[in-house]
C-alpha cells in the first residue's frame, strides 16, 4: 500500500472513532442531565415532595402480632368463662340445700325461723318491760329483787340447776353399723337448740350452754362422762318443731340414717321430764361485776 493511502485509512480511522467518543460523551452528558431534573423536581420543598424509599416489610411480624392477639383474646375469655363458672357454681351450692327440699319441708323450715323469730321478740318485750317498770318504780330495790326472782326460775332452767317437765320429743340413736362421730350428735344437739328447745339432756347429762361432746380412746364423752350407744336425747320445747328439725329432709337425722345406718327413732311426747341436773362449776377467770 502507497503511503498516501495507508494516511488516508488512519485519518479515516481517527475520525470515526472521534465522531463515536464525542457521541457517547453526548449521551451520557444528557443522561446525567435529565437524572439531575429529575432529582430537582423530587427534592423540591416547594411542593413538600421527597424521593420515595420502598422499605422491605417482615411478612413475619404482622402474623406473630395477629398470633398474639388471638391468644391473649382466648386466654382473657377463658378467664371470663372460669370465673362465671365459679359464681354460678356458688350459688348453686348455697341454694341446693333448699332446691332439694319439698315444699311442706320448706314450709316447715319457715315456720321454725318464724318461731325463733317470736321467741326473740317475746325475750326482748320481757326485757324491756322489766327495765321500765325497774326505771319507773319509786323502790327501785324492792323492783329489782321481784325481777331477780322472777329471772331465776328462767335462768336456773338454762343453766342446768333446775329440773323442769313439758312438751317436747324424745330421740333414740342406735348405732347399727360404722361408729357414729361425736361431731355428728354435737349436731344433733346444735339442730334441738336451732328449732328452740329449752332444756335438754343427754344420756343422763344435762346439756348447758358450755357442754362439749368429744370422741376420746374410752369412747365418747359428754361433759366428762362416757356414753354408748344407744343415744337418747331429751328435748322440752315444741314438740313439733323439735320433730321437724331432725326428721326433715338432709338433716341430720337423714344423714346418721344414710351415712352411719343408725336407726333413728324421734318421738313427740305432751310430757318429758328432765330431772338431770348440770354439775357446779367453779369459774377461775369470770368474776361478778360488782
Amino acid at each position: 500500500m502507497s503511503t498516501e493511502k495507508r494516511h488516508a485509512t488512519e485519518h479515516a480511522e481517527r475520525k470515526h472513532h472521534s465522531t463515536a467518543g464525542e457521541i457517547l460523551n453526548t449521551d451520557i452528558s444528557k443522561f446525567f442531565k435529565r437524572q439531575r431534573q429529575k432529582d430537582s423536581v423530587n427534592d423540591s420543598l416547594d411542593t413538600s415532595t421527597f424521593p420515595v424509599v420502598h422499605k422491605k416489610t417482615d411478612s413475619a411480624k404482622p402474623e406473630r402480632s395477629l398470633g398474639t392477639r388471638i391468644a391473649t383474646s382466648c386466654l382473657v375469655v377463658l378467664l371470663c368463662m372460669l370465673l362465671g363458672f365459679g359464681y354460678v357454681t356458688q350459688l348453686r351450692s348455697a341454694s341446693d340445700n333448699y332446691e332439694s327440699l319439698s315444699e311442706d319441708e320448706l314450709v316447715r323450715l319457715l315456720d321454725e325461723t318464724n318461731t325463733q323469730v317470736d321467741r326473740l321478740e317475746e325475750q326482748r318485750t320481757l326485757l324491756s318491760s322489766q327495765v321500765t317498770s325497774i326505771t319507773n318504780s319509786t323502790d327501785k330495790q324492792r323492783e329489782l329483787n321481784e325481777v331477780a326472782k322472777k329471772n331465776a326460775t328462767t335462768s336456773g332452767i338454762l343453766a342446768g340447776r333446775l329440773a323442769c317437765q313439758g312438751q317436747g320429743v324424745t330421740i333414740t340413736v342406735s348405732q347399727t353399723g360404722m361408729p357414729i362421730e361425736a361431731a355428728r350428735l354435737f349436731t344433733l344437739v346444735e339442730e334441738l337448740r336451732n328449732a328452740g328447745a329449752e332444756a335438754i339432756a343427754f344420756n343422763g347429762v344435762r346439756i348447758v350452754a358450755s357442754s362439749y361432746i368429744v370422741d376420746t380412746d374410752s369412747g365418747m364423752q359428754v361433759d366428762g362422762v362416757l356414753v354408748s350407744s344407744p343415744y337418747e336425747f331429751k328435748a322440752i320445747g315444741d314438740s313439733n318443731a323439735l320433730s321437724n328439725a331432725i326428721q326433715i329432709s338432709g338433716g341430720i337425722g337423714s344423714q346418721l340414717r344414710v351415712r352411719y345406718n343408725a336407726n333413728v327413732v324421734v318421738r313427740t311426747q305432751s310430757n318429758v321430764v328432765i330431772d338431770e341436773l348440770a354439775s357446779t362449776r367453779n369459774y377461775q377467770y369470770a368474776k361478778i361485776v360488782e
